[in-house]
């Protein structure tokens, strides 16, 4: 996980990242890359 980003962007989505139980990865050997997981939601809308 990415734990300081340098910039109030990328500062952001880690924020909404973690509030949405995800995963934050930064590869930043050749370029940078980014790679986001998140879990599938099973909550059923209501009507």
């Amino acid at each position: 996980m990415l734990k300081k980003s340098g910039t109030f962007g990328l500062e952001m989505i880690r924020i909404l990242t973690n509030q949405l139980n995800g995963k934050m990865e930064f590869d930043g050997s050749n370029g940078a890359h980014f790679k986001f997981e998140f879990k599938e939601s099973n909550k059923k809308e209501s009507k």
